[in-house]
């Protein structure tokens, strides 16, 4: 008979990043690893080195772990295969990522003993980290320590075995379903708590649920998948109606609760293009209908665990796609007498507010159940005794998130996005109307106002201060008012009042900055700061270039480089100025929020704002620089998706031609035309050419491969490996005494060990662009921008392509614009860059005669016109 309190069966399969981590969990525990658990290691088929991690553990602890392996299987069959050797009082599936709190196996060992007979289950709570750092969503539930009556509270759902800890009787009883995906926890776990109805919930542990950054955790991956679908809805959904039909002759309430939090997820699905033809699709619609038909309207109404937006469309699902519009003394859409939508409920949400010049500047959105083309959006201006309505203007954007709400290819919300501007004086007050056009009547009300994370406002940080007025929001209006500092004094309090009462994450150090950027805002509320900034871990793009060109100009400016301490560039900037602030410090912190404009070469948030990971929106009102982005490459494909006004707000971005200029304005972008300028890019005026016998390989990333699974079974990684291991590019280089340099994206520096790199081939990580620009005589790429800096100083250009990537295609068209030739084929390419080789690497006259039209400069003088045109800006 095992003495082991403690069965943790772990299914393992390529987590060689986190496995010790989970490990150690286990063996650090405080209620003492050697006398209480047995560690049953199952590795699934691992590729990294999970298997050593494995062995070298058993070696350490014989008597505690069992080590096993078996083919991969996914980890149903691992988890079934492991408690075979279980023989621990109460048996845990721990997953291979995740780890436990020091004292969670005491602490629920205690609780298990004191309440033998009352429960099979006991559960704890689970707290998400990396890429979202918070509790889980059901963690409301655990409270205090008790036993739950499901009867009583059915909605207390519990869908993890690995947060469960289960008698191991019991589990003995049943296994874990090979063929279902990604339920298979929550079938098992519902099925126990079938019989007593009842499980322990204990509070004061944690069991550490990881989400990983890279999205490739099981979970993750599950929605591209057709199982995630009807699937699902067979072997979990109507398996379990069926086992309660069995031995209980209907649907306990607690089930019904538990498939309305797990549906949500599925019929939040925007499109179902996973599957290939219609009648899939039939069948999908037929099995979710059958399990909606099991679910009483009572589970989905008011359930706190559920969405309004899904909430409303499971009643219109459940009303079998009942909808009506109805037009009394209230606008509404309902379904079989369940409001969908209100007219008068309708959030006005705004993503830009800003003052200049003598005009205030609004944009945003609302979202509603009403069709647009019936809707009007106005701003209400009241200036001493007049009243002013100003229309807004409708704006469209290429974007899921301002497009239409679909779920699983329904058509649920419309959304409206819209722009208006209007002259202010100081006490003018400004709030919204939405009206809306009905076939047997008008109606107007007056929204409530919320602010998107990026808006220049939010509720803790409700006013701001541009053209010495303040712009307070204030009781669903803004009020305008001359600047004072003892009134910003007077609402910063107010601010900080609601930030403690709320307190939001980091609101400790958002208390603290505030009061360090109150005790030196007079001192520098009239000097002039320039931040510039290329990635937070290099300076070798647009950003650096102009802060070189400009650091030494007599303007009245105090500009300022930043980049993280750690960066191999760190060193080399401190000796080309004084002016480096290291990224995330408290002194770029203040100076952030202090700054003019904001120069890089970048738009993405998290590397521009030192406050993203920590609830940005408290400083909202203070960051009122503008921004002006570089490009760290040339734009040739749509990307609108990305860089959309409402997102990203720039006050100027830099092209190098008309074509380039021309693409901005297209739709999506949502730009003032004067905001794009053809200046070129500062870089380019630093480009030379003193070419060695170098080749240069630079592929871009394909930004669907989110995770290691993704990139190591896609065509790209085959293709990738095989043309790296050419055995005739070898012959070749060799012969000729040519090195071959391989200049990976970052994205793929992550999973650069997952390639087979011979050792003829140089891997650049630390190198600079400019310098491999400079050296290489010959450039290898697919889609990347790196070809324009290339093609720029008239080296040849080899587009090696896959019709694979991401982007939406834009205005340069590669065969009649680009400035080489396209090969799709591997021995192509081989063959033509054989040909480069013995033709000294010369480009052909006719791409010379592309270059030379395509640029719009090639004086060396773009640093000067983009910093002249930055410096004279005042709109």
């Amino acid at each position: 008979m095992s003495s082991f309190k403690f069965s943790i069966i772990i299914a393992v399969y390529n987590v060689d990043k986190y496995l010790r981590e989970t490990i150690n969990s286990v063996i650090n525990q405080s209620i003492g690893f050697r006398d209480n658990v047995q560690l049953i290691l199952v590795d699934d088929g691992s590729t990294d080195k999970s298997g050593e991690i494995i062995s070298e553990f058993y070696e350490k602890y014989p008597e505690n772990v069992v080590a096993l392996s078996k083919s991969n299987g996914g980890q149903s069959s691992a988890r079934n295969y492991g408690l075979k050797y279980a023989t621990g009082k109460y048996v845990n599936f721990l997953d291979s990522d995740d780890y436990f709190s020091k004292n969670t196996l005491d602490v629920v060992y205690t609780f298990f003993e004191k309440h033998f007979d009352e429960v099979d289950i006991v559960a704890i709570p689970m707290i998400l980290f990396e890429r979202v750092n918070k509790p889980h969503r059901l963690n409301s539930k655990f409270k205090e320590t008790r036993i739950v009556d499901l009867n009583v509270e059915p909605n207390t759902p519990q869908l993890s075995a690995s947060s469960s800890f289960i008698k191991l009787n019991v589990m003995k009883n049943y296994s874990f379903d090979t063929k279902l995906a990604n339920l298979e926890d929550a079938l098992v776990i519902n099925e126990i708590l079938l019989d007593k109805k009842v499980y322990g919930l204990v509070n004061g542990v944690e069991y550490y649920y990881r989400q990983r950054s890279d999205n490739s955790s099981t979970v993750d991956l599950m929605q591209r998948k057709k199982e995630y679908y009807t699937n699902r809805l067979e072997r979990f959904y109507l398996k379990l109606c069926d086992i309660c039909l069995k031995y209980e002759g209907f649907i306990p309430k607690f089930i019904q609760y538990l498939f309305v939090y797990d549906l949500q997820w599925m019929l939040s699905v925007n499109k179902l293009d996973i599957f290939e033809d219609a009648q899939e699709k039939v069948d999908f619609w037929k099995k979710l209908n059958q399990v909606l038909d099991f679910i009483d309207l009572d589970c989905i109404i008011g359930n706190e665990f559920v969405n309004s937006n899904i909430e409303s469309f499971f009643v219109y699902l459940k009303n079998k796609g009942q909808l009506e519009l109805v037009e009394d003394s209230e606008l509404r859409v309902v379904s079989e007498g369940y409001v969908v939508d209100d007219f008068n409920s309708i959030r006005l949400w705004l993503d830009i507010v800003e003052l200049s010049n003598g005009f205030i500047y609004f944009s945003g959105n609302i979202e509603s159940s009403f069709r647009s083309e019936n809707l009007r959006i106005v701003l209400v201006r009241k200036s001493g005794d007049s009243t002013v309505c100003i229309d807004s203007v409708p704006i469209f954007y290429n974007d899921v998130n301002r497009g239409t709400l679909t779920f699983i290819d329904v058509e649920w919300k419309y959304r409206f996005s819209f722009d208006v501007k209007s002259r202010v004086s100081v006490d003018d007050e400004f709030y919204f109307k939405i009206e809306y056009n009905g076939s047997s009547c008008d109606y107007s009300m007056i929204p409530h106002v919320s602010f998107r994370d990026n808006c220049g406002l939010s509720t803790h940080s409700a006013f701001f201060v541009a053209d010495d007025l303040i712009v307070l929001f204030k009781f669903n209006k803004f009020v305008v008012l001359p600047y004072s500092y003892l009134s910003m004094l007077r609402f910063e309090v107010s601010n900080i009042k609601q930030i403690v009462h709320d307190k939001p994450t980091g609101y400790k150090e958002a208390v603290l900055i505030s009061f360090l950027y109150f005790i030196i805002y007079p001192f520098y509320r009239n000097r002039r700061i320039w931040l510039y900034q290329d990635r937070p871990e290099f300076a070798d793009d647009n950003a650096r270039h102009l802060f070189e060109y400009s650091i030494n100009k007599n303007d009245g400016v105090s500009k300022y480089y930043v980049l993280n301490e750690s960066s191999n560039d760190f060193n080399e900037m401190k000796k080309i100025s004084k002016n480096i602030l290291k990224f995330g410090l408290y002194k770029h912190k203040i100076y952030y929020l202090l700054s003019e404009k904001i120069i890089s070469s970048y738009v993405n948030e998290n590397f521009i704002n030192p406050y993203y990971y920590k609830t940005p929106s408290l400083y909202n009102g203070l960051k009122t620089a503008k921004r002006y982005f570089l490009q760290h490459g040339v734009t040739k494909d749509n990307i609108s998706e990305f860089i959309k006004k409402y997102d990203k707000n720039l006050s100027l971005i830099v092209t190098v031609s008309d074509h380039e200029h021309d693409s901005f304005l297209e739709p999506g972008y949502n730009y003032d035309e004067n905001i794009i300028q053809t200046l070129g890019f500062p870089r380019f005026d630093k480009l030379e050419d003193e070419r060695i016998k170098q080749i240069l390989f630079v592929p871009t990333w394909r930004i669907e491969l989110e995770n290691e699974t993704l990139f190591v079974t896609s065509d790209y990684y085959k293709r990738l490996n095989s043309f790296l291991n050419n055995n005739k590019l070898h012959k070749i280089l060799k012969e000729n005494n040519f090195k071959f340099v391989f200049k990976p994206h970052p994205e793929i520096v992550k999973y650069i060990h997952l390639l087979d790199i011979p050792d003829y081939i140089e891997i650049s990580e630390s190198e600079s662009y400019q310098e491999l620009f400079k050296k290489s005589s010959l450039l290898i790429t697919d889609y990347s921008s790196v070809f324009f800096d290339f093609a720029y100083i008239k080296k040849p250009v080899i587009y090696y392509q896959n019709n694979d990537y991401h982007y939406k295609e834009g205005y340069f068209n590669y065969k009649s614009m680009g400035f080489g030739q396209i090969v799709h084929d591997e021995n192509e390419l081989i063959n033509l860059i054989k040909q480069y080789i013995e033709n000294d690497c010369m480009i052909e006259d006719k791409y010379v005669e592309r270059i030379n039209d395509f640029f719009k400069y090639n004086d060396r003088n773009n640093s000067k016109r983009v910093y002249e045109w930055i410096l004279n800006d005042d709109n």
